[in-house]
């Protein structure tokens, strides 16, 4: 048995400064895995309305010799998105739900991993070569992000407490503070979280060949246009 003058002598551990861990809640962890399987499958939903109608619409601009095409960058786009949702992954794929992680990206935003998401919905919609369905694929994404995003916030304060209100304190929502970065000496990750990441990201690409396919389908009358965009 310990006793007392025993137990005053042991130090307390030192927090890290990147991670704050917290004892876990029966709602923690269990909350955001059921947010997060909601927000897929909403996003699974609206892609599999959005994108055949996409594949319907005439854009409105023709190429032009030497300038870079719509569906070009939406491409370039697409593949800055994967590289920087995969960045975001090295660093919360080993903490996730159970340490807050305060550094690399999520030291600029609180919100990282969404913000790429927005750019990689933009670059799906601009493979399709119309400015308009940019702009929709975007703006739909962030509706669905918006409000999940929020029940996160909720949960992520139940759950880590003071923690996480010192964080939202010190680092925006969304637009990146360059000026406090900060970042650790060593990185822990999983790197089979990372290749999933990677392989979600890529699947994306699927949406240039689609689009292709229907501009020729367009072409030779065997689909209909719907409408011509810009």
């Amino acid at each position: 048995m310990l006793h007392s003058s025993t137990l005053s002598s042991i130090a307390p551990l030192p927090k890290s400064k990147s991670l704050v861990r917290a004892e876990p809640e029966p709602s923690g962890p269990s909350g955001l895995s059921r947010l997060q399987r909601t927000r897929k499958r909403m996003l699974f939903l609206v892609a599999g309305f959005l994108v055949p109608q996409a594949g319907l619409v005439a854009p409105f601009w023709t190429e032009s010799g030497g300038m870079l095409r719509l569906d070009q960058l939406g491409a370039v786009i697409l593949a800055g998105a994967i590289l920087g949702r995969c960045w975001c992954t090295l660093y919360i794929a080993a903490h996730k739900k159970q340490s807050l992680v305060t550094t690399g990206p999520y030291s600029l935003c609180r919100n990282p991993l969404y913000l790429f998401s927005f750019m990689a919905a933009a670059g799906a919609g601009l493979m399709s070569g119309s400015v308009l369905i940019g702009a929709i694929y975007t703006l739909v994404t962030i509706v669905l992000f918006r409000g999940v995003v929020r029940q996160e916030e909720r949960h992520l304060t139940d759950y880590f407490g003071g923690a996480y209100r010192a964080y939202c304190r010190d680092t925006p929502r969304w637009i990146p503070n360059f000026g406090i970065w900060r970042d650790d000496r060593k990185l822990l990750t999983r790197p089979s979280l990372l290749l999933i990441t990677l392989r979600d990201g890529l699947c994306l690409f699927a949406f240039w060949p689609f689009f292709r396919l229907m501009e020729l389908a367009r072409e030779i009358g065997l689909v209909p246009t719907l409408l011509t965009l810009p």
